[in-house]
């Protein structure tokens, strides 16, 4: 198993990081070019995430056809990457307080990037990503097509409630974390079970 190292936000942060000796990061287009290419390429292993994250939370949308540039760029530029992670549509609520849209979110993660992964990288070092609370259905398809697959839709579950300052609610958020890490590896080892090991695991 191999750890990649995420949140390297600049030069500075990579520097310190190469000094410390840690070989492996996870990083976004945006990073890639913040922190340059010339010190990217001196860690042992580096993976290229999409970004989706970044414009969930900035930009309040979900990625769409036009963010593929910024992966595409990248890609371009270096050939270097272990993986790179598809643009996934994390679901935004319906109204203020409503349920998470997860419609069709796998399947335009798919057919856009799949594309991109044909032009920009014949290795195909793509990674699908699966959202926790999607159907089973796009999970079990990734896992026997592809064999490599990513989890998405984790940060606000294993971040939520860290700032949280009162301590019934921080109590309930950690409860609930636990049930889904829970739920999350039963899922798991009953796939793992049923279609044997992914080749990647994300």
């Amino acid at each position: 198993m191999r750890y990649y190292l995420s949140g390297v936000a600049d030069r500075a942060d990579a520097q310190l990081l190469l000094e410390m000796g840690i070989p492996n990061i996870l990083i976004d287009p945006f990073q890639f070019w913040q922190i340059g290419l010339d010190l990217v390429r001196q860690f042992p292993h580096v993976a290229l995430d999409s970004g989706s994250y970044r414009i969930w939370k900035q930009e309040k949308r979900q990625p769409n056809s036009t963010d593929v540039a910024p992966i595409v760029r990248v890609l371009d530029q270096w050939d270097g990457f272990d993986f790179w992670v598809m643009p996934d549509d994390i679901p935004l609520p319906h109204a203020e307080g409503g349920l998470p849209d997860y419609n069709w979110s796998a399947v335009s993660t798919r057919c856009i990037w799949e594309i991109a992964a044909t032009e920009h990288d014949r290795r195909h070092r793509e990674i699908p990503v699966w959202h926790w609370g999607e159907s089973d259905y796009y999970l079990d398809k990734y896992w026997l097509e592809t064999r490599k697959l990513g989890i998405g839709g984790m940060v606000s579950i294993f971040r939520g409630g860290h700032r949280q300052q009162d301590k019934k609610k921080k109590a309930l958020l950690d409860v609930a974390r636990t049930e889904v890490v829970r739920r999350l590896d039963a899922l798991l080892r009953a796939k793992l079970q049923a279609y044997g090991a992914a080749d990647h695991l994300h």
